[in-house]
């Protein structure tokens, strides 16, 4: 909402742009607004310059009491609390190296810490998504920037001994 009120978005200068749907949206989004945020947000990446543009975005969101970043990799992080829904975005190749190595790693960490919850994962490198060794119970295409992705989701199932830490390292 601050964005919106102060610098406005792209979309708002495009020929087919509806004014009134937009501020019915922005005045139902104001009505939803809480004081806190009713459960922690957290989070971890192990590139530090890619958690610092996450702790820059929640800073400009005025969002620092609700949301914490770590720099941690996936196979030492534990969180705070057990979490019941796992968003990440992790390496498929397009954009970094090492995704069948973040994809093992991840799927230790979803079996480890997050047994119970859901998981929704973007790719775009479907054959990557075998390193998790769980079957994806919705896929949503997306595309961007000329790239096909996909969001899958995943019910995780409870926590069981994983030997992922052994194959990602080697």
């Amino acid at each position: 909402l601050q964005r919106a009120e102060s610098e406005g978005f792209a979309c708002e200068r495009w020929k087919d742009f509806d004014g009134d749907a937009w501020d019915e949206v922005i005045r139902e989004a104001r009505e939803r607004v809480r004081d806190t945020c009713p459960s922690k947000i957290m989070g971890a990446d192990a590139h530090a310059g890619a958690a610092g543009l996450a702790r820059d975005g929640i800073a400009n969101a005025g969002v620092e009491d609700d949301v914490t970043i770590q720099v941690a990799d996936c196979l030492a992080w534990t969180p705070e609390s057990k979490p019941s829904l796992v968003i990440s975005n992790p390496p498929w190749d397009g954009r970094l190296e090492g995704a069948d190595a973040a994809w093992t790693a991840l799927r230790s960490f979803l079996k480890r810490e997050a047994g119970g919850g859901v998981a929704h994962l973007l790719t775009g490198n479907m054959p990557v998504t075998r390193n998790l060794m769980m079957r994806a119970s919705k896929k949503k295409k997306l595309s961007t920037g000329g790239v096909d992705l996909r969001c899958l989701t995943y019910e995780i199932r409870g926590s069981e001994v994983d030997v992922a830490p052994q194959i990602a390292k080697k």
